[in-house]
Parts: structure tokens; sequence; C-alpha cells
């Protein structure tokens, strides 16, 4: 893992070096596709699929994963019918970031996305 994902590969996610949480970019999108594609076939017409995303900063940018999240969802043929945010709390890690004046993101979003009738669906799954 990366120095930045050093800390969530200690303490949250594990070890395994097929674990997603450890992957960047292209990698991680591509895995979450999959992922996200046998969730839209395990589904029955009218269930249901709740994701807690939080977008995160990288390289001091603002790298927004809910939206991206969202938007594959809807390519795969979920229809997203909720969302919310909600603050994270207590920042504890992140607040000495905060305190030189760095970029940190405080809100993660609930999504909720409904599987389509088959009469609904936009693309092949």
């Amino acid at each position: 893992p990366t120095r930045g994902a050093w800390g969530a590969y200690t303490f949250h996610y594990g070890q395994s070096a097929g674990q997603v949480g450890h992957f960047r970019g292209a990698r991680y999108w591509t895995a979450m596709e999959q992922i996200y594609r046998q969730a839209y076939r395990a589904l029955r017409p009218s269930g249901i699929l709740m994701l807690v995303v939080k977008d995160h900063v990288q390289d001091g940018k603002h790298i927004e994963t809910a939206n991206r999240t969202a938007a594959l969802c809807a390519q795969i043929g979920f229809i997203e019918v909720a969302r919310h945010q909600r603050r994270v709390w207590p920042l504890s890690l992140w607040q000495r970031r905060r305190e030189q004046g760095k970029l940190v993101i405080e809100v993660e979003d609930i999504l909720v996305f409904e599987r389509p009738h088959a009469a609904h669906r936009t693309t092949e799954a």
C-alpha cells in the first residue's frame, strides 16, 4: 500500500493483498464495478443496495468517490432512490490535518439504489 493507505492497511482492511480497500485509481474502480455487477445479479427486481461511501483527499485534492460510485451504479442499471449524508465523528486521526489547514472530508454518503424490473433496465449487467 501507499503511505497514505498504510494506516487503513494496518488498522482497518486487514493484510490480504487482494483486499479492495488497498486498491487505488483504476484498479479500485475496476474491482468495485465487478462487485456492484455481482450485487446487481444477486438482487431480485426491486431489491435494494445500500452503500456507505466517503469522498477522500489525494494529493491535496477532493476526490468525489460518492458521485463516481452513483454514476457507476447507474451505468450498471441501478436506480438511485435516496442519498443521505452524515457527519463523520469523531474525526480523531484527521483532526491534526484540519488543524494544519489541510482539506478534510467530514461527511460520508449513504447511497440507496434499487434494482429495477427488467423493463426499466438501462444497461446489460
